[in-house]
């Protein structure tokens, strides 16, 4: 016979749900941009009416929302002050241009962290270069029932 104690029983209890909330939610929807900018002018601006990607996500100045592949469940982005010419390439020339860039984060790799990398698990909350606690927060409370 098997025996759980209570606390094995509530740690799988606990794995179950997120399992199964994370199968009923929708895809998510993020907003897609890149931009290499040498003045506040260049950087990317958000625009109230959250306009849909038309032919799939945007790599440019103008951003769009686009709904990410179904596994997909971060949005990202990434803010760099300077470093970057103005081909968007590290390092290159004067290196006096910043770099905008964000979208669906469809890697298997850990989204946060690399290169001043934000990640976010809401619909369009990757407006934003600061970092979301909020996922952080998620994955250590899990780390910890599972534990």
């Amino acid at each position: 016979p098997i025996k759980l104690c209570s606390a094995d029983m509530f740690r799988g209890s606990c794995l179950l749900s997120i399992c199964v909330l994370g199968s009923l939610t929708d895809a998510l929807d993020c907003w897609t941009f890149e931009t290499f900018y040498k003045s506040d002018a260049g950087m990317i601006t958000f625009p109230e009416d959250a306009p849909q990607c038309s032919g799939g996500p945007s790599t440019g100045i103008a951003p769009c929302v686009h709904t990410c592949h179904e596994a997909t469940n971060l949005c990202y982005s990434v803010h760099e002050e300077s470093g970057y010419n103005a081909d968007g390439v590290k390092g290159g020339g004067s290196a006096n241009y910043g770099m905008q860039v964000g979208g669906c984060w469809d890697s298997d790799a850990n989204c946060t962290g690399d290169g001043g990398r934000s990640c976010c698990s809401e619909a369009l909350c990757n407006s934003s270069s600061k970092a979301t606690w909020a996922v952080f927060v998620a994955a250590i409370l899990t780390l910890k029932t599972i534990s």
